[in-house]
């Protein structure tokens, strides 16, 4: 059996805008990204143009490394922010050394949590 990847990836995005629209509300994806990371950018973009294309807002929430003793609490400040405002929240990964990635990630609401 072949599959044509293409083709079902279409039709899964073309369902979740039908999606999307039946809801008649206004969708907000959150993204945190910590530090910068060429690979994490690309990431963001595909998923912000993804998220755009079936009609859902984005909101990304880029964190410095500087100053690199409040990395980790100004990361876990963004994800409890986002959560207020965003239907949906992706911590961009892999976070810097300095940060408790399973702890940052800890602070996102189940209900929330897009990965």
């Amino acid at each position: 059996m072949i599959i044509n990847g293409r083709k079902l990836a279409k039709e899964l995005e073309e369902s979740i805008a039908h999606q999307v629209e039946k809801t008649k509300a206004s969708l907000i994806l959150a993204m945190v990204q910590v530090g910068e990371n060429a690979v994490s950018e690309n990431f963001i973009r595909m998923k912000r143009e993804f998220a755009e294309r079936v009609g859902i807002g984005v909101l990304i929430k880029r964190i410095p490394l500087e100053p690199e003793a409040t990395v980790f609490e100004r990361s876990c400040v963004a994800v409890q922010e986002c959560g207020n405002i965003a239907d949906g929240l992706i911590v961009q990964l892999p976070l810097p050394s300095s940060c408790d990635t399973a702890r940052v990630i800890a602070h996102i609401a189940p209900e929330k949590d897009v990965d």
